[in-house]
This record gives C-alpha cells, sequence and structure tokens, in this order.
C-alpha cells in the first residue's frame, strides 16, 4: 500500500463546502501551500517545506479572520474588527484556535487545568468575562508546566506540544529558521537543513492539514447556522 503523505486526507476533504463563501480565494491559497509544502516534503526539502506549511497555517487565520461566518467561533480577543491585519503571531494564534476545535472536550479540560482553569458552562448570549480566552490559556503552557501536567496524562502529548507552540507564536522561529543561515556567538552557522528535520516538518504538515479539515467542517456547521437564522 502507498504510503499517505502527511495531512493529504485533512485538507482535501470536503472542499466543496466552501465553495460560494467569502473570501473563499483565501483558504484556497491556504490548501495551494500546504500542497506545495508536500511536494518539498517529499524531494526531502523539509526546511523549505516546514515554512511553507507555516505560511499554509497563516493565511487560514486570515480566512478565519475575514470570514463573517466565524465571528462567533473566533475569540472576542483575537476577532480582525478594525484591524486591517494581523501580525505573524496573531495569525499562528488564530489558526491554533481551528487546531482546538478539532481536540476532545477532556483534551482541552485537561489542558486548561494545568494552568488553573476549569470548563464552565454558561447559557447563550452571556456577556463574556474577563478571563483569558482559551487558546490564550493553552498558550501560556510552559515547558515545565507541559511535563508536570500534560505529557504522561493526556494522549497525543507531542500533538498538543505543537498545538501550544503555535498558540504561542513561536513557529515563526521555526518559520526563519527554515529560511536563513545565521552565525552563533561562537562563530558557528545555524543551517536550516540542520535545525528542521523530517519530524518537524511532518508535524507541521500534519497541523496544517488539520487546521484546514476542522476550517472546513466548522464552516459547514457555521453555515447552515446562519442560513437557519435567517430563514422565513
Amino acid at each position: 500500500m502507498k504510503k499517505r503523505a502527511p495531512g493529504t486526507r485533512s485538507s482535501r476533504r470536503h472542499i466543496g463546502v466552501v465553495e460560494g463563501t467569502s473570501h473563499v480565494a483565501v483558504l484556497h491559497n491556504a490548501v495551494r501551500l500546504l500542497e506545495d509544502a508536500r511536494i518539498l516534503r517529499k524531494a526531502r526539502r523539509y526546511p523549505s517545506s516546514a515554512a511553507l506549511a507555516i505560511l499554509s497555517l497563516e493565511e487560514l487565520a486570515k480566512f478565519l479572520a475575514l470570514n463573517e461566518d466565524f465571528t462567533d467561533w473566533i475569540s472576542p480577543k483575537h476577532r480582525l474588527r478594525g484591524r486591517r491585519r494581523y501580525d505573524h503571531r496573531q495569525k499562528q494564534k488564530l489558526s491554533a484556535q481551528a487546531l482546538i476545535w478539532g481536540l476532545g472536550f477532556d483534551e482541552v479540560r485537561d489542558l486548561l487545568g494545568a494552568q488553573g482553569y476549569t470548563i464552565e458552562f454558561v447559557p447563550i448570549g452571556t456577556k463574556s468575562s474577563d478571563n483569558p480566552s482559551i487558546v490564550d490559556i493553552i498558550s501560556s503552557i510552559d515547558d515545565r508546566t507541559f511535563e508536570a501536567k500534560v505529557a504522561k496524562k493526556i494522549r497525543r502529548s507531542g500533538h498538543h506540544r505543537f498545538v501550544i507552540a503555535l498558540a504561542a507564536g513561536r513557529f515563526d522561529k521555526i518559520k526563519q529558521q527554515s529560511f536563513y543561515v545565521d552565525k552563533n556567538d561562537d562563530g558557528t552557522l545555524r543551517e536550516p537543513r540542520l535545525l528542521i528535520d523530517r519530524a518537524t516538518a511532518d508535524r507541521i504538515i500534519r497541523l496544517a492539514g488539520g487546521a484546514i479539515f476542522n476550517t472546513k467542517m466548522t464552516l459547514r456547521y457555521a453555515t447552515a447556522l446562519r442560513k437557519h437564522a435567517h430563514a422565513p
């Protein structure tokens, strides 16, 4: 059996449900960048592959910010509002929300619990509190807390470590490492081919594929809700 490229199923399925929605060209561009990342991954160009997958995540975030169907799905603190654009770290945090949508209830509960928070159900329409958003809480989990309270308790902990890094905007460093050769303080060089390996590229490609898949599935549901709300 031919082995499937990382993240293939997630980004290609359900593409039809988004046709005709606002700013769909942005979503298609995110898919294009992911497809190009897979091509480079197959050619063993792991640093360039990882960088394009990160750009795909950032482009996906732009779609989430611009499409009105996601207004109620994005944390109020991270909506575009009057801003014209997000910076790279903000876009990475926004795309991490799409990955959080795909986590199980127990996974989100345990991640929040690691920082001393719990999930509380409130009536629809309740005024938002001043508590930090779910993505802000998850992004604040440091390595020590992760190892002590998350790694051995939650399934797919390797996946969650990358989701936390994405939510915290730490993928920007990986992107820079993927493109440029820089000099260390001791005079040695930091080369992309030595810093970004196949496992890292595969993980980021899977994250991008998963985020795109979750976005399409959530859009299907959000669009149905909007049509129902405006039905006579």
